[in-house]
């Protein structure tokens, strides 16, 4: 069986406990288990490939579950990466004329460029990701990677609905063996986010010089 999706770990989920009256509660284990999820792996550095639209300033990501911006790049055609710089919305120029995007925000569940694109452009968009699989947002990283893990975390609480002592410890088990693993990938991870500071903030609180000679 494929799990994959957030449809596919619903129909595991139920399938694994062999019961047919626990469809309505099935949502609420996945929400259950990635609630200890978030909390024993926190956020995982992800990426995504999107596109932009012709003539749109924006740029759907309301189905990555984004916890932070890491980083945002124009994929060129020879395969070097062309930097879109993040800013506060609001807070920089924004143009109606159609043009290679050089800046953009974080507006609700949209990526909110300083100008419509001129172009298709295909973009690579580094975040960091919680676990918050929906309709809207079906997959994410642990899933697609360990799903094993998911549909254990899944299944505890299953169990501890339906009072199925004998098999929750089983379903534990994998669970604790394995998240030990995946924090240590994650680990390895977060040295890869890197802090890069607005070029406007960086004479924030710095002294100016007086020159005597000048009078400025």
């Amino acid at each position: 069986m494929t799990i994959s999706t957030y449809a596919e770990l619903k129909t595991a989920a139920e399938s694994w406990q062999a019961r047919g009256d626990i469809t309505t509660t099935v949502p609420d284990a996945i929400a259950m288990c990635e609630g200890r999820l978030n909390r024993e792996l926190g956020e995982v550095l992800t990426s995504a490939s999107l596109v932009s639209v012709v003539s749109s300033r924006n740029v759907s990501i309301s189905a990555l579950s984004l916890a932070a911006p890491v980083g945002l790049f124009i994929v060129e055609a020879t395969g070097a990466e062309t930097e879109i710089t993040t800013r506060v919305n609001g807070t920089y120029q924004q143009s109606a004329d159609n043009d290679k995007p050089r800046h953009y925000s974080i507006v609700g569940t949209n990526l909110v460029f300083d100008c419509p694109a001129d172009a298709i452009y295909t973009l690579r968009f580094e975040y960091r990701q919680r676990f918050a699989l929906s309709d809207a947002a079906p997959t994410n990283w642990l899933l697609t990677s360990h799903p094993d893990i998911y549909l254990a975390a899944t299944l505890v609480w299953g169990c501890l609905f339906t009072e199925d002592d004998s098999r929750i410890a089983k379903f534990a088990a994998v669970l604790e063996d394995g998240i030990p693993s995946i924090k240590r990938y994650i680990s390895r991870q977060k040295g890869r986010g890197l802090l890069t500071i607005d070029t406007g903030l960086a004479d924030i609180g710095r002294c100016q010089v007086f020159n005597y000679t000048t009078g400025q």
